[in-house]
């Protein structure tokens, strides 16, 4: 009996996006960003200017660095062959800022609609933040861009897609 051989080609092209990794960069960066966002709100919770100040520092530099991570997720999670680090580390930026504004905006028509859940935080001290300063939301997102990118493109896709693979057949009788 002949061995039987298939060839499996599989489709790459450049500008492929990886999705698992993009989603597993983009809830890394929310559960990052949230867990540490939260901690910010309690060590910044008086209600001082000075307080408010160190809040927005602490959200520029959280952003920053939960990006950065998120990225270096994104990109050593990509199997795409080529240099696409940059690319997913863009699409995981949107993806994850879309999270962000979608769960600040469902938080705040829940605590807004619902008085019984909260009646001292109608609105949040984070959107209080960074609805009073012009800077704190340019410098965290901004930030927040270049450390996906550069996360993203720091680690180069440890598992490769080969462009055909070999897989032995048995023969049908």
């Amino acid at each position: 009996m002949a061995n039987l051989m298939r060839l499996e080609e599989h489709s790459v092209s450049f500008g492929d996006v990886d999705w698992s990794a993009v989603w597993g960069g983009s809830f890394t960066f929310l559960g990052i960003w949230s867990v540490f966002e939260l901690l910010g709100l309690a060590i910044f919770a008086a209600p001082s200017s000075g307080a408010k100040v160190g809040l927005g520092v602490w959200s520029v530099i959280l952003t920053a660095i939960a990006m950065f991570t998120a990225g270096r997720l994104t990109g050593s999670g990509a199997r795409v062959a080529g240099r696409t680090g940059p690319w997913h580390g863009m699409v995981m930026f949107g993806l994850s800022l879309t999270m962000v504004i979608v769960l600040i905006m469902a938080g705040t028509v829940l605590l807004t609609d619902f008085p019984a859940l909260n009646m001292s935080a109608r609105t949040s001290d984070l959107v209080k933040v960074f609805s009073a300063s012009d800077w704190v939301p340019f410098a965290a997102l901004f930030l927040g861009w270049l450390g996906a990118i550069i996360g993203a493109s720091s680690v180069g896709p440890s598992k490769m897609v080969q462009p055909s693979t070999v897989t032995e057949m048995r023969p049908a009788a």
